[in-house]
């Protein structure tokens, strides 16, 4: 019998049967003739597609105008640099400037046991300063002629990444950036189809389309509760080493400096076990629920796909313009064929390392050796950096500049809330 013979078959009986008399046929059919696993693994595949589509994009965006004669450095500052490959403030980002500033004369660093002394310098020369490097100046140094990074305030750090913020999204953000509006409806509506069709293969189609929001409301409680809780402290992480550029750019110092963020903006254990539980108590219901309607297999797809595309839309709900992939190219370009001796640069390399994340590899001084890249930074210690009781070396700089001048930052930030 065809699907339309079928569908007949059920209208004429139902409209033929006396009140309240029920076909037995009908008690039992299903508007969509078709196995529930089969419309899950079809749906999930297509919805998976469209998101991994759109990572792909993201992933060759910079690599599409690789090709060519070499580039020359693009002109912006190592700051401006970071933001543009990420769209993210971090500490790097303010010791990225700091560099500049030392560079140009009108900072010094010494380095003083394990504390790190930044000094405003008398009769600067007359250098301009980049819009980010004045934000630094003004706002973190302010009036202080002196600063010792192992005791900053918090306050002060967060007023200077939210200045950096401001700046590059209103100067780079609206420029380089816009909504990704047809992947979010693609991905918004894909879901909602995915869940009509699975709806329609089950006996009561309104109770399987009406269940699942019950987990969208159930995981958003939960998610505002937290949010609640952890207010301040997310506000203070807010600049801290991400998990995506973690993923971007692995590294173990990256590593050490996320779980330091992800102890910063805990809540107590009782909070967490108590928060923990009840969250695994919905997704044990929901799942429960979701498989009573569409079967295990059904149901577990189901539940994936529902984080999958809520994940998705969060993470890449915005893109590049196509000035701003270019622009990406370009500086991805710059950045894979670094060299710290043709840099052009007032640091001599030092803040384009730093802003690339090439210095985080650096352990002694073998290591700036052994790099390629950054063999150019053995050679001399820039004249801004001193070390007390005796003379600097490379490498100590390279681990100031990496490790510790960021890691003030984020302790500084831990403790405020």
């Amino acid at each position: 019998m065809t699907t339309i013979a079928w569908l007949t078959h059920i209208y004429l009986t139902q409209s033929t049967q006396p009140t309240g008399a029920l076909d037995p046929l009908l008690e039992e059919s299903v508007l969509l003739p078709i196995d529930t696993l089969y419309v899950a693994v079809v749906g999930g595949v297509l919805l998976l597609g469209v998101i991994l589509r759109e990572l792909k994009r993201r992933y060759s965006e910079k690599r599409t105008f690789m090709g060519g004669p070499p580039r020359d450095r693009p002109d912006f500052s190592p700051s401006t640099l970071r933001y543009l490959r990420t769209f993210e403030v971090d500490a790097t980002s303010v010791a990225a400037a700091l560099v500049r500033l030392a560079a140009k004369g009108r900072i010094s660093l010494r380095l003083v046991g394990d504390g790190i002394d930044v000094t405003r310098l008398e009769n600067p020369p007359e250098t301009e300063l980049a819009p980010d490097e004045q934000i630094v100046f003004d706002t973190f140094l302010g009036d202080r002629d002196y600063m010792d990074l192992s005791n900053l305030w918090g306050e002060l750090c967060s007023a200077t990444f939210k200045a950096l913020e401001a700046h590059y999204e209103e100067e780079y953000g609206r420029h380089y950036r816009e909504p990704n509006k047809p992947f979010v409806y693609y991905v918004a509506f894909g879901f909602l189809g995915f869940l009509v069709a699975l709806a329609l293969t089950t006996k009561d189609p309104m109770e399987a389309i009406m269940g699942p929001p019950i987990l969208g409301v159930c995981v958003w409680a939960i998610a505002f509760v937290v949010s609640q809780t952890t207010k301040d402290r997310r506000a203070a992480a807010r600049y801290r080493p991400s998990f995506g550029r973690f993923v971007r750019s692995p590294s173990i110092g990256g590593a050490r400096s996320l779980l330091g963020s992800a102890r910063g903006i805990g809540m107590g254990v009782q909070q967490f076990f108590v928060t923990g539980f009840c969250f695994l108590f919905i997704m044990v219901f929901t799942f429960a629920m979701l498989s009573s309607m569409f079967g295990v297999e059904g149901g577990l797809i189901f539940l994936v796909m529902f984080f999958a595309s809520a994940m998705s839309i969060m993470r890449l709900r915005d893109r590049r313009t196509a000035k701003g992939a270019e622009l990406l190219a370009a500086i991805e370009y710059y950045a894979h064929g670094f060299d710290a001796a043709h840099a052009e640069d007032e640091t001599g390399g030092w803040a384009d390392a730093l802003a690339l994340d090439y210095l985080e590899s650096v352990g002694d001084a073998d290591d700036l050796s052994d790099e390629k890249q950054l063999r150019a930074l053995n050679k001399q210690v820039p004249v801004w950096f001193s070390k007390s009781g005796g003379d600097a070396q490379a490498f100590e700089l390279a681990q100031v500049l990496a490790e510790r001048v960021p890691g003030a930052f984020e302790d500084a930030m831990k403790i405020y809330e």
